[in-house]
């Protein structure tokens, strides 16, 4: 069993941006050129649902030759496959501050950059279940989403609400026939956005498919299996339940297809790999996601090395971080935030926040500055920085002292 995932990567062929991804084809690979079940149901957007198209865009790298489809969840904050953004495991990521997401597919239409592409910190700006996914068992697909925030708000008055829905709500929507799906196809003319609905769901289904599912995947308590219609460059693409009134909200993430390949295998040794079988397409129940979203949109992010540092050292004391104290926001540092926030009951988030380092630092320490570091006090001996980081047992900074009167 494979997870395929719907992103475009590849060698490039020409598309809206000039150079973009484009998934060959793969006997049995990890990517899919198109998943459909039955008769093809994807059409162009009704003009009931023309609104999502202030809402649902693309998220792209021409360098990295990759693109998805991605959706507004705040002014300034998309979600997406994190795959789309760091690929899966075993494979080289692509430089995050090259991403770029727009909401409509023709050339020189408004796009905005990762926030923080200019100062190197779009690292911090990226919140992802996974970055390295496993698409082989046990496959972590319920890992694969990831919240992006942007250095423009453009996004303002298309964001799409997300509910916190459960696998099981998921299903209850599609029995109903109110669950429909909403991407962009590269095999679909003109890059179109479409639709597709009438679509069914279900979490597990026989008892020899949960035994399956359960052997294959890590997590399944958010996967939502699928047969919307889905091709290359849909991975990334919002799961959409109508509600009572007539408006349109997230219920998951849709990120792969689920497959099985058959394998000849003669001498303990894979001689031949068949062509794969699609089971069914895969998402990620909104519920993974949805109470990060807050967060990732208005966070006051630590920007500065030496702030950063701080929050390491103050990590390592409480034998959360193990990494280098050397004031670089790397995967190590999000995984040891995550696991403070764990541990003093908060939502994992993974933020190197102000609060964050306000909370672990009290005032007075944090003011002296860089705690134990030899270039802090190689630079206060040369007379720098004191009258910013010298501070008196009152709180206030030291007054220089005076020069004694020359004597006559």
């Amino acid at each position: 069993m494979l997870l395929a995932a719907a992103c475009s990567c590849g060698p490039a062929v020409a598309g809206p941006y000039g150079s973009l991804g484009h998934a060959a084809p793969n006997d049995g690979g990890a990517v899919r050129k198109v998943a459909v079940f039955g008769r093809d149901e994807r059409v162009a957007i009704p003009a009931r649902m023309s609104a999502l198209r202030q809402s649902v865009g693309l998220i792209y790298s021409n360098e990295a030759r990759s693109v998805c489809t991605a959706f507004c969840v705040a002014d300034n904050v998309v979600a997406t496959a994190a795959h789309c953004l760091f690929r899966t495991a075993g494979e080289r990521p692509p430089r995050l501050g090259q991403f770029r997401f727009t909401l409509h597919a023709e050339r020189k239409r408004p796009s905005s950059r990762i926030a923080g592409y200019r100062s190197g910190t779009v690292g911090q700006v990226v919140v992802a279940g996974s970055t390295e996914l496993r698409i082989e068992p046990p496959i972590d697909a319920t890992s694969d989403w990831a919240l992006v925030r942007l250095a423009s708000p453009i996004c303002r008055g298309g964001k799409l609400a997300v509910l916190p829905a459960t696998p099981e709500q998921v299903t209850g929507y599609a029995d109903r026939q109110k669950l429909l799906h909403v991407a962009f196809h590269k095999d679909f003319p003109k890059w179109q956005l479409a639709s597709s609905d009438r679509c069914s769901a279900e979490t597990a289904g026989t008892e020899r498919q949960r035994r399956r599912i359960e052997r294959d995947f890590k997590e399944r308590s958010r996967l939502v299996l699928h047969t919307c219609d889905t091709g290359d460059a849909s991975s990334g693409s919002p799961l959409l339940a109508e509600l009572a009134s007539g408006a349109f909200a997230v219920v998951g993430i849709n990120v792969g297809t689920y497959v099985q390949t058959r394998l000849l295998i003669e001498k303990g040794r894979v001689v031949r790999r068949y062509k794969a079988d699609p089971i069914a397409n895969t998402a990620i129940a909104a519920s993974a996601f949805q109470n990060r979203i807050a967060a990732v949109a208005t966070a006051k992010l630590l920007t500065s090395r030496r702030k950063l540092r701080l929050l390491q050292e103050a990590l390592r004391s409480r034998h959360f971080y193990t990494g280098p104290r050397d004031g670089r926001f790397r995967p190590q540092l999000r995984i040891a935030i995550e696991n403070y926030e764990r541990a003093n009951g908060l939502p994992a988030i993974g933020l190197a926040t102000v609060p964050l380092l306000g909370t672990l630092m009290p005032p007075r320490k944090l003011a002296r500055g860089y705690g134990k570091s030899p270039r802090r006090y190689q630079r206060l001996s040369r007379g720098r920085l004191t009258r910013r980081f010298r501070v008196g047992s009152a709180g206030r900074t030291r007054p220089p002292k005076a020069k004694p009167a020359p004597v006559d």
